[in-house]
């Protein structure tokens, strides 16, 4: 019973004096703004190392301290409880202006530039890192030139050239045109179709240097080859049912104003009737009633074609076989006449 009551009246002494230990700490004020301190004890005496660097007035009763920064420098302030123990040393620097607005600022003027970072030690703020733009280590110095509270740190990437070179090459935007670096210069090369390109390649170019050698040559062509999207066509050609024509909602537009032609005819020498012309037809959500009417046997897919061009230009789609058909002969004699059978269709998107 003697070791243990011992231990507990150890641990609790332990613990009182730890709970009265000494709480140090470090803050910035800015010369004529003022900042509340609130503490969680009963405060006794406070003390301040320089009043002419930073004053205060305590409010015991509502346990915080207000304090007055007068002059920019360094001072102590130490705090008391009511027992006479020191609770608070708080180091006060006074700065006289505030280095987080500056570091604020400085990051909304630089923050596009890439391969940067921007810190503040102590009232300064640092800009380090590696540049790739030469343009932006000019904004950067200009930045700084503006407060002596900003440090550039910063240097041109040993990449700058190579990686200008292939930004510029990608705006560019022509195949034909290859953009190098040689020595700090940009070097504009290849083969252009046209005095304009050459122009406009060399204004790109300028945008990021001023150290442009363009050795564009240009190549006069009728038709010069260019990036036309291409698109993708499938045709369906589709055997339907009565029925399925009524149920798809496929309607024919034979109307003169979007181009129909109708004719008829009768061949007074073979008797037989004839029917020339062009009808419009539109169809409302093919494919997802093209599915289910396939489903139930109404439709049938007789080919499925798909073929790529590019914007403009004309594609054929040909999909079938050739069939041959008897033919009778004067003497009697039979032969086969081969036709070709399928789908054919010419499409300029």
């Amino acid at each position: 019973m003697f070791h243990r009551h011992s231990l507990s009246i150890l641990l609790i002494s332990f613990f009182c004096i730890h709970s009265h230990a000494q709480n140090r700490s470090s803050e910035y004020l800015v010369v004529n703004n003022p900042r509340v301190k609130k503490f969680s004890f009963s405060m006794g005496n406070i003390t301040v190392g320089n009043p002419n660097i930073v004053n205060f007035k305590a409010d015991r009763k509502a346990k915080r301290v207000t304090l007055f920064p007068k002059n920019a420098g360094t001072t102590m302030l130490l705090v008391y409880d009511k027992d006479g123990k020191q609770r608070e040393a708080i180091s006060l620097t006074v700065y006289p202006n505030d280095p987080e607005q500056l570091l604020s600022q400085v990051r909304q003027l630089l923050i596009d530039v890439e391969g940067i970072s921007i810190k503040r030690l102590n009232d300064k703020v640092i800009i380090d890192g590696e540049v790739i733009l030469p343009t932006d280590k000019q904004r950067i110095q200009k930045v700084v030139a503006n407060s002596n509270k900003i440090v550039d740190l910063t240097k041109m990437s040993p990449d700058t050239s190579r990686i200008i070179a292939a930004k510029v090459q990608k705006d560019i935007g022509m195949d034909e045109v290859n953009v190098r670096s040689v020595r700090g210069q940009l070097i504009l090369e290849g083969d252009v179709y046209s005095q304009d390109a050459k122009i406009k390649a060399e204004k790109i170019a300028n945008l990021y240097s001023d150290k442009i050698i363009n050795v564009l040559e240009v190549r006069e062509v009728p038709r010069p080859p260019s990036l036309q999207p291409t698109i993708q066509v499938t045709a369906h050609f589709v055997e339907v049912s009565k029925n399925y024509a009524k149920n798809f909602n496929f309607r024919w537009n034979p109307i003169p104003r979007v181009g129909t032609s109708l004719s008829y005819s009768v061949n007074p020498i073979s008797g037989s009737d004839n029917f020339t012309g062009t009808l419009t037809g539109t169809a409302d959500d093919l494919l997802p009633k093209l599915n289910y009417f396939r489903s139930l046997g109404v439709a049938r897919v007789l080919e499925n074609p798909t073929v790529s061009v590019k914007s403009g230009e004309e594609a054929t789609i040909e999909s079938g076989t050739r069939v041959g058909f008897p033919i009778v002969q004067a003497n009697g004699a039979v032969s086969l006449e081969f036709q070709n059978i399928g789908a054919h269709l010419k499409i300029r998107p």
